[in-house]
């Protein structure tokens, strides 16, 4: 039996059934019953069932696949890292505060160590390190809204494994994963590691709950069930963790200073608000973000972009690509096949095949611009000649060769290189609509061609304009 991939769903896959055993000779005469609950039409009804589920599992898998249907968080940003681009992560918010302390000045110069303290309702943790000189009794220090914070597991040696770190909005940058306290790299995708890298991946599934998950020692290498695995992090509350002036005013802060042998004691302050902190991407902000930043990055990904990117290149020796159009031709989950019909201009009305050296250049041109999982297959349009015959009433009077001249023209403008797209029928309305409002011309019939010109669009068929026989009645 022959497979009609466009029967997808449990009426047409069941209709289809039906239709082949009708059509069998020995089939038919033997199967003679089709009445609903009849036994083998519940057989094939069962059938028909399972082709509609897998049908829709594989279309949801397929449309994951590409920006404009993926609906999973987890695929547009897959998608994304796939193609290089550096996701926004949440950023915290961070403030300008000046400490003011008690007893002061000193005879020694202070160090700062690491403070935390609450805030406004939320976190906030200073990184220590700031001096406090000899004779001062201020110092000014940046403090960042956000909380540290680590979890620790214990490794199995099986491949991928992965940690949950929490459905938190975890500060960008500041996860630090590390295995027997020795620190691992960060890969976009743990399928992009190496053999035996120290490598893990942090991702974000449907729920908002952060993971992080290792290798196969195909790509990176597996925590055994000696090592542990600690992940150090800072959850924020990016934009929700902007203040405004005075918030940090009054606020006191102490620590046993080991310079005086005794605890000094510091007053907060901050005369400006903070600076502002964002938010985790969602999901259509990063698909609208990403499109943008394909096309200033000369990467081709939809088809538009694709066809763009196509008209842009020129060779200086070969010349230049008059007309593209990209498909999609074949989609799996190892590459997608786009295949793109290319078409040199012979004159303003005519269009031609792409010269072999000048497809060659242009191959080369867009493979070094692709995004992975695409491959290009370049053809050549199918130009579909249409010759034309009408019969053409004038105004009385009319000067009918100069008004051959200009049906000729308007005939012309219908198929000239501006306006022809590779693959798109001829519609006789155009014709029409162009002879008809002609000064001179009091009515038009074609007699030839007497319907629309239709194209095979999948093979990249293109009309081209033919004969123009004029009748004068």
């Amino acid at each position: 039996m022959s497979s009609n991939y466009s029967a997808r769903d449990f009426d047409t896959i069941s209709a289809a059934l039906i239709q082949y055993i009708r059509d069998d000779p020995v089939l038919a005469q033997v199967w003679t019953d089709y009445t609903d609950g009849q036994i083998g039409i519940i057989l094939l009804d069962l059938i028909a069932y399972t082709g509609d589920i897998l049908e829709n599992s594989m279309d949801f898998r397929v449309a994951d696949l590409y920006l404009a249907t993926a609906t999973l968080r987890e695929s547009v940003y897959r998608i994304a890292k796939s193609m290089g681009y550096p996701i926004p992560g949440a950023t915290s918010s961070a403030a300008d505060v000046v400490l003011t302390f008690t007893g002061g000045p000193f005879g020694v110069a202070l160090e700062v160590p690491e403070l935390t303290l609450q805030v406004g309702g939320y976190a906030w943790r200073y990184g220590g390190g700031g001096i406090l000189t000899v004779g001062d009794t201020t110092l000014l220090t940046t403090w960042t809204q956000g909380e540290k914070q680590s979890q620790t597991f214990q490794g199995d040696g099986t491949s991928y494994q992965r940690f949950q770190v929490g459905s938190v909005l975890l500060a960008a940058g500041s996860v630090v994963v590390k295995v027997d306290d020795v620190a691992w790299a960060k890969e976009d995708q743990i399928g992009l590691a190496a053999y035996d890298d120290q490598s893990y991946e942090l991702f974000i599934d449907e729920a908002g709950t952060w993971w992080v998950q290792f290798g196969n020692t195909y790509n990176g290498r597996r925590p055994s069930s000696d090592n542990v695995v600690t992940i150090e992090y800072v959850v924020t509350d990016g934009a929700g963790g902007n203040i405004g002036a005075a918030v940090f005013d009054a606020q006191v802060i102490s620590w046993f200073a080991a310079e005086l042998g005794t605890t000094v004691v510091a007053t907060l302050a901050n005369a400006s608000p903070s600076a502002g902190g964002t938010s985790q991407i969602n999901l259509e902000s990063l698909r609208g973000l990403l499109l943008p930043w394909l096309r200033a990055v000369d990467v081709g990904v939809t088809g538009d972009a694709i066809e763009a990117l196509a008209l842009a290149f020129a060779d200086p020796v070969y010349g230049s690509i008059a007309k593209v159009k990209a498909m999609l031709h074949y989609a799996s989950m190892i590459a997608n096949v786009v295949r793109i019909f290319v078409a040199s201009k012979a004159d303003d009305y005519t269009l031609t095949t792409v010269p072999v050296a000048l497809a060659a250049s242009l191959t080369t041109y867009m493979e070094q611009r692709k995004i992975i999982t695409i491959e290009y297959d370049f053809q050549s349009p199918t130009f579909k000649t249409v010759d034309m015959v009408m019969t053409v009433r004038p105004v009385v009077g009319a000067d009918t060769d100069a008004l051959t001249v200009l049906i000729e023209a308007a005939v012309k403008e219908i198929f000239s290189v501006n306006t022809i797209q590779l693959g798109t029928p001829l519609y006789l309305s155009d014709i029409y609509e162009a002879v008809g409002a002609l000064e001179d011309v009091t009515w038009v019939v074609l007699t030839d061609p007497t319907d629309n010109v239709s194209v095979d669009e999948e093979n990249g068929e293109t009309v081209q304009m033919g004969t123009v026989t004029i009748n004068y009645v």
